[in-house]
């Protein structure tokens, strides 16, 4: 799809620098669902910008299956890839690996685990149509948790799988694939005294190591996010400085000669998170930011267009959401240079709640397009099918939790 570059019309300076399908009956009972989630103009006291209205749609429940999808992309055919997690019988979890049409019909499912807790948390699809996902494995490694590397073919055939990491607690947080084929993921590493670090895994497609990299300047590091671009993978995450205090940082990978480097830190609150990275244009990105005025407290979002090109990287026009009851950030993704966002809130009784938010153009305010008022769904990920469609999955969150797939529509011009 094409993005468009107005993000980048003008510069500022850093804040640091001086499986079931939905029958019918069940779909006619989930009518009101849909009129619930429809968009109230007045929600979290925001403005909408537009008289588009949008409805969630349900689509998929798999009811007989507790547990979470936590992550959707759409496959090089135009159907869903999703992965997540399900929960056995006596409470562990085996990793998920799904396809669906995008009418939300189950093409096939996969699970794979044994005795402890095994899931995928992230995918990237490839552009031949195969999967990778990532995540963290309890039951294969040397450590009380490893990374977790699986390549699918486009039928959820297995190809290969790889665990990573050491005898501490590592995870795998996102993965992408370079131009070459070699899949770069990120997450954390536990260091000697199983503190986190930041750190990068690259694998050929085959599945053959080709590097590890950790950030230890700082104990409390973690990478969180990454894009690829141009022989370079841009990788995104937080450290502590020092005790009760966070910063966003950017880290910068070169696929060339590998050398690992710190490219830019930011602080835009006494709490400050990069969470996502995702590609405009050749050199240009847009960065979401938590911010809080302290570690484990958040009081809302900032949207920045990212220079990098520009040495070291710059920020340019931002949008600032301000919600003191931001619980965290699920995703980001662009369309046709808009940036939709998916976050969770907690509600006055300290429920939570999904929204789904829009920003148009850089410098306008976030247009809230839907929000989950009311009702028991929490979503994890989303994937934009068209400008009017997108898809979202995540999870009921009753005692035995139900993954579901639904469907963001206009309902009127």
């Amino acid at each position: 799809m094409k993005h468009s570059l107005s993000w980048y019309r003008t510069r500022i300076s850093h804040h640091n620098r001086p499986a079931s399908r939905l029958g019918t009956a069940t779909v006619g009972a989930l009518v009101l669902l849909m009129v619930a989630l429809a968009i109230s103009p007045s929600a979290c006291g925001r403005e909408r910008t537009s008289d588009t209205r949008w409805a969630l749609v349900p689509l998929y429940r798999d009811s007989g299956s507790p547990g979470i999808y936590r992550a959707i992309a759409p496959a090089a055919d135009g159907e869903l890839w999703v992965v997540g997690e399900a929960r056995g019988a006596r409470g562990d979890t085996d990793a998920v690996v799904a396809r669906f049409d995008r009418e939300g019909r189950p093409r096939f499912r996969r699970t794979f685990g044994a005795d402890d807790d095994d899931r995928l948390l992230a995918l990237c699809a490839t552009p031949e149509g195969e999967l990778v996902a990532v995540g963290v494995t309890e039951y294969r490694g040397p450590g009380l948790r490893d990374g977790w590397v699986l390549r699918f073919d486009r039928r959820g055939e297995l190809l290969w799988e790889r665990v990573v990491g050491g005898p501490q607690n590592d995870t795998l947080n996102s993965c992408a694939v370079a131009a070459d084929g070699s899949v770069v993921a990120v997450g954390t590493r536990g260091d000697s005294r199983d503190r986190p670090q930041a750190w990068v895994v690259r694998l050929s497609t085959d599945g053959e190591s080709l590097g590890e990299w950790t950030q230890s300047d700082h104990p409390g590091s973690a990478a969180l996010t990454l894009l690829v671009d141009r022989g370079r993978a841009w990788v995104g995450g937080h450290q502590s400085p020092e005790a009760g205090r966070t910063e966003g940082v950017l880290w910068r990978l070169s696929l060339v000669d590998g050398r690992f480097e710190l490219a830019e830190t930011f602080r835009l609150a006494p709490n400050t998170r990069l969470v996502r990275l995702r590609l405009v244009a050749p050199g240009r990105s847009i960065a979401l930011f938590e911010r809080g005025p302290q570690v484990g407290a958040l009081s809302g979002l900032h949207l920045a267009a990212l220079d990098l090109e520009a040495t070291p990287p710059l920020l340019g026009e931002t949008t600032a959401i301000d919600d003191s009851a931001l619980v965290g950030v699920f995703d980001l993704r662009l369309v046709d240079g808009a940036a939709w966002l998916l976050a969770q809130h907690l509600d006055a009784a300290g429920v939570g709640r999904s929204i789904v938010y829009r920003v148009s153009a850089p410098g306008t305010p976030s247009e809230l397009v839907a929000s989950t008022d009311g009702e028991p769904l929490v979503f994890t990920s989303l994937a934009i099918l068209s400008r009017s469609e997108l898809q979202l999955v995540g999870v009921v969150p009753e005692r035995l939790s139900s993954p579901v797939i639904y469907r963001l529509g206009v309902t009127s011009p």
